[in-house]
């Protein structure tokens, strides 16, 4: 009796999400995410019944993470035959994720969830598949959730898995996301299905494990029995109010935010105009995979505050830095640029690697008066010693007195004047002789060694770029 139960049950009632969340259309090719777990061989045989009925064409993918050799063979194999079986196509994809992991800095955890979901896309794109479909479960859902809490995470990192979500030209669907693992385990016996067992769900390094193994059986045990319930009861009701928000948030973003190569810009004077409900919710749908709630108010308060340059990390893959009227959030810190220190040739061509720029010497008898080229300067012979001649990038307490200035300036006040961004002033080259500097090159040459009207010899220094070189 209870297998019928279990059979008739489990069934309709993935059907019934299915419809619910429109996940389906007549025709959809559908990647179906297979490991050879149980949550994975549930969803697959529940699609494969479901395949004519609602016209789905159905194609296995099972990734070899290369994480656990021996039994990752065992499982790529009997995926493999589950396939054979049931005569659906299968590819599978073999992954490094330890070296990803360790090239990246990530967790294996983060690092196998960063690979996975790039293969499937790419995939997804590969076969024109519209839908891939994964078997999250709502045990998982309450796993999640609670991991999201632990870590401080807000309204939508407390609203947990979607059911549906977008994934390059794809969509994610989840049709077990409300079945939980009893009921899965008890589908799979009455069937007579079996599936592998993944030895690393057992070990508590992994935080979700952790959580899964140890937490969880605690709260049910002493302070809610039924905290599975109450979890799952907290995400709904954060889902239906982030729908509202959602739509608010999205007109929003087109009016402060911009992108550029790999940077995400904000402009944060518009972004504080509005209610600090949106901002948390314009951060958290740009970031919300990336950022924890601390993160988020992090953020928000360097946007009120008055100083640039300053830099916030999060995690080890993303930071935000402050600069002119924006917000700019970069995939990756840029590394400081390293000192360098040229010798130049005195007359000469001198081409700097590293910099994709040459810089030509020459002795001239006179210079244009009305030169206005920034990439020339020019310099009285007889006030400089060639042997001293240096270029360099900035090095910490360099002054120099500018062109028709009386006193000296800071360099780093300089910068700060002129608007250079903080991430390139240490590629700004400066000409220099010994400690002094001549030129901010194709900025503002210095008051040292000026052409006079006793001046006979003149130097003149003239920097291409590598396109004009």
């Amino acid at each position: 009796m209870a297998g019928y139960f279990y059979r008739k049950m489990v069934f309709p009632k993935v059907k019934k999400i299915i419809e619910r969340y429109n996940m389906f259309s007549p025709g959809d090719k559908v990647l179906v995410g297979v490991s050879g777990g149980p949550d994975s061989v549930c969803l697959l045989h529940i699609l494969n019944r479901c395949r004519k009925e609602m016209a789905l064409s159905l194609h296995i993918v099972h990734i070899n993470h290369g994480i656990r050799k021996r039994e990752s063979k065992r499982e790529e194999k009997f995926v493999s035959h589950l396939a054979g079986r049931m005569g659906l196509p299968i590819t599978v994809k073999s992954l490094d994720v330890p070296s990803y992991a360790r090239r990246k800095k990530l967790t294996v955890e983060e690092a196998a969830r960063d690979m996975r979901y790039s293969a499937f896309e790419q995939l997804a794109g590969k076969l024109n598949a519209k839908k891939i479909a994964l078997g999250h479960t709502a045990s998982d859902q309450v796993e999640t959730v609670l991991m999201h809490l632990l870590r401080g995470s807000g309204p939508q990192g407390l609203s947990g898995i979607p059911p549906v979500r977008k994934l390059g030209s794809s969509l994610i669907v989840r049709p077990l996301i409300e079945v939980n693992r009893e009921e899965i385990l008890n589908y799979l016996k009455k069937n007579k299905l079996t599936f592998c067992l993944d030895s690393s769900n057992r070990k508590t390094e992994y935080f979700r494990n952790k959580v899964r193994l140890k937490l969880l059986p605690l709260l049910r045990k002493n302070y809610n029995k039924n905290i599975d319930g109450a979890l799952l009861r907290l995400s709904e009701i954060l889902k239906e109010e982030n729908a509202c928000w959602e739509r608010v948030v999205e007109r929003v973003l087109g009016k402060v935010v911009s992108w550029e190569a790999e940077k995400i810009l904000i402009d944060f004077k518009k972004f504080l105009r509005y209610n600090v409900i949106v901002q948390r919710r314009v951060l958290y749908r740009l970031f919300g995979g990336i950022v924890s709630l601390s993160q988020i108010e992090a953020i928000r308060s360097l946007a009120q505050k008055s100083s640039q340059g300053k830099r916030i990390y999060l995690g080890k893959r993303f930071s935000v830095r402050k600069e002119g009227n924006f917000l700019i959030f970069s995939s990756s810190p840029e590394r400081r640029f390293k000192k360098f220190n040229y010798p130049l040739r005195v007359p000469g061509k001198n081409e700097i690697e590293g910099l994709n720029l040459t810089l030509n010497t020459r002795i001239v008898d006179f210079y244009p008066v009305s030169e206005k080229e920034t990439n020339t300067a020019y310099f009285d012979v007889d006030k400089i010693n060639f042997k001293k001649l240096l270029l360099r990038n900035r090095r910490e307490g360099d002054r120099f007195r500018p062109f028709g200035l009386r006193g000296t300036k800071k360099l780093s006040d300089f910068f700060i004047d002129r608007k250079i961004p903080r991430r390139l002033r240490d590629r700004v080259p400066l000409l220099v002789e010994g400690e002094d500097i001549l030129w901010v090159v194709g900025i503002r040459r210095a008051d040292k060694a000026r052409i006079t009207e006793d001046t006979k010899k003149i130097l003149e220094v003239r920097v291409l770029r590598e396109e004009e070189s």
